[in-house]
């Protein structure tokens, strides 16, 4: 006769005891499998066995005792094989008994190992499922279409993070005795609650953190959770608590989400959450924050200049600003060498009429701004004000109401200034392809500098604005700008007051104004509409530029022209080096013409260069031709 009994005994080692009962019977000392953990046993060199063939079991007997927490595992493993021979005998009743016996053993194994087997439920209707051959380093998913094996990281490159021994939090008494007890060990630990933390806890690197379902970490105020070991999660919020979560070096990226829940979005104030991902990057000197494709709304601008900081935002992510001060602050401060290195990118800011500027950028070096749109501030403020900031690209920069009206329309559009009065200039901006459109108040333009020079500006539009683009008398110069269409301005195309910049194929069809105290400025090649030059400016040269509808100069001191060409005239009346004139067209002599030399057209065979100096002209005779 045999018991039902389960074929299988397990236990929890102590460290102090080193015999183990087995519950079952078995036939032989040999029917037996013993692991420590996952290590298979030897008999006699690691165990002995006693209460062979009795009903009720027996026991075994380590030589040494099994550590403290190791698992003992006592498995019952009958041979599969029938050794009897019948003969005709009187009936063997006993060796029957135990052949019968040894089957229902085998019959009890089996359960045992389906127990352990993955199942269908009894009203399933999948039947016969095979599974492919294994494949190195790849996981199980089950399809449509049955099961294969799966490279994980395609499917969710987090998960490939599952490492060692997982773990349940739920198995603890809390999180910090979880992380204690697990120590150093290669583990997994899943956690599927909201877990309190009331001490500092360190997480040492080769334990991963698994948040699943509503599974957060809620730190108490003072208190750090220093997280040196990967973290597996969906976006959401997983820090709580008024408490400080450190490290997560091994997350690729950082959401502001992981801190907060965006449950109105545009109305949930993220700012807090937004501070909290960017002291983790600050601290470790480096880090990449991003965002879902939805709005993140504050009152107060967190500051984005943090050392090492990359924000690479997704496209459709809008950051809305909904009270007062800088719509998006990046501060390096007004004292101080700032921060260097940063790196911000498809960035996209709803000011109001209370937001002092759109992007506030003070004190940043040797960065990168790829594709940033600012939406609306004061009507004093800027979409883009920079201060203080030196060697910066600026990669298609956008601010425009064209199409889609402005909630405040912004004074300026690309303000490069100065950091505080007689602080550090801008110098060494890089704009490349800027759209800054309908910066309409009076006297604003799409883009203006002033204290600040060495900057350039290649490509796009500054249109329907004020001005096109200004300089003032208090820039440095040697700024230049490239290539740019200015149109449809009210004011000017360009309204030049500074020195020593250069202005290259640039694209006027409004009116340009070079005012009086502009002068050694450089234009090169493109068009210029209704040109108007104040008085006491000078010594600027125009090369090879087209000028439309008019050119009124009025300088007293003179300008340079060459090979100019003025769509309304036939030549120039003033100031044209090397043109040819008819003697009959020759500009009077006076201050105004001062320093300018024509060639006189007399007519066949007769050419002569005039000179005009102190108020007077001369002839020299070219002599004959040849």
């Amino acid at each position: 006769m045999l018991n039902a009994v389960d074929a299988v005994n397990r236990y929890t080692a102590s460290g102090s005891n080193p015999t183990f009962a087995y519950t079952f019977r078995i036939v032989d000392q040999d029917d037996l499998l013993v692991y420590l953990d996952t290590t298979l046993q030897t008999l006699t060199t690691d165990y002995t066995v006693s209460g062979v063939g009795d009903s009720g079991g027996g026991s075994i007997t380590f030589g040494t005792n099994p550590a403290a927490n190791v698992r003992v595992t006592i498995l019952r493993n009958q041979p599969k094989e029938q050794t009897s021979n019948y003969t005709l005998e009187a009936f063997p009743s006993e060796r029957i008994e135990q052949d019968l016996d040894k089957l229902a053993m085998m019959v009890q194994e089996h359960e045992e190992k389906l127990d352990r087997a993955l199942k269908y439920t009894p009203n399933s209707i999948y039947t016969d499922q095979g599974f492919p051959d294994p494949d190195s380093g790849k996981y199980l998913r089950s399809t449509a279409s049955g099961q294969e094996w799966v490279d994980l990281t395609a499917v969710s490159p987090t998960l490939d993070l599952v490492s060692g021994d997982v773990k349940d939090v739920a198995d603890y008494a809390d999180f910090e005795t979880a992380v204690a007890a697990i120590g150093g060990t290669t583990s997994t630990l899943v956690i599927g609650t909201v877990q309190a933390v009331s001490n500092n806890v360190t997480v040492p690197s080769t334990l991963t953190l698994w948040f699943v379902g509503s599974g957060q970490l809620s730190v108490a105020s003072t208190k750090t959770v220093t997280i040196n070991g990967p973290v597996i999660t969906d976006i959401r919020q997983i820090f709580a608590g008024s408490g400080t979560i450190a490290g997560l070096g091994k997350m690729p990226v950082l959401y502001p989400d992981y801190w907060g829940t965006n449950t109105t979005p545009g109305t949930t104030d993220m700012a807090t959450a937004i501070d909290a991902a960017l002291d983790v990057v600050e601290a470790n000197g480096k880090g990449t924050l991003t965002t879902l494709p939805t709005t993140y709304a504050y009152a107060t601008s967190p500051n984005f200049a943090r050392a090492g900081v990359n924000i690479v935002a997704n496209r459709e992510t809008i950051f809305k600003h909904t009270g007062s001060g800088n719509a998006f602050t990046i501060d390096g401060g007004l004292t101080g060498g700032g921060f260097l290195s940063l790196r911000f990118e498809n960035i996209t800011v709803h000011g109001n009429s209370n937001s002092t500027h759109g992007f506030y950028v003070r004190a940043i070096h040797h960065s990168v701004f790829n594709y940033l749109t600012s939406w609306g501030a004061s009507t004093t403020g800027a979409a883009f004000q920079v201060e203080g900031c030196y060697v910066n690209q600026w990669n298609s920069p956008k601010s425009s109401g064209n199409g889609n009206p402005y909630p405040s329309t912004p004074l300026y559009g690309f303000h490069i200034t100065r950091r505080g009065a007689g602080s550090d200039s801008s110098t060494t901006q890089t704009i490349i392809n800027p759209i800054l459109e309908k910066f309409t108040t009076t006297n604003g333009s799409g883009i203006r500098i002033d204290y600040a020079g060495g900057n350039t500006i290649i490509g796009g539009t500054s249109e329907l604005n004020y001005d096109g683009v200004q300089i003032t008398a208090n820039s440095y110069g040697l700024n230049l700008v490239q290539s740019i269409d200015l149109e449809d301005n009210a004011g000017n195309d360009l309204r030049i007051a500074g020195v020593s910049n250069t202005f290259i194929d640039i694209y006027g069809i409004s009116a340009s104004l070079i005012e009086s105290t502009a002068n050694r400025n450089v234009f090169m090649g493109g068009w210029l509409t209704n040109l108007v030059i104040e008085a006491t400016a000078h010594s600027n040269t125009f090369n090879t530029v087209l000028f439309i509808t008019s050119r009124t100069d009025n300088s007293t001191a003179g300008n340079f022209y060459h090979s100019c060409t003025d769509n309304t005239l036939a030549y120039f009346m003033n100031h044209n080096p090397g043109i040819v004139i008819a003697t009959a067209s020759l500009p009077a002599a006076g201050t105004a013409m001062n320093g300018t030399i024509l060639i006189e057209d007399a007519g066949a065979g007769d050419r002569n260069l005039i000179i005009y100096a102190g108020g007077e002209r001369f002839r020299i005779d070219g002599g004959t031709n040849f």
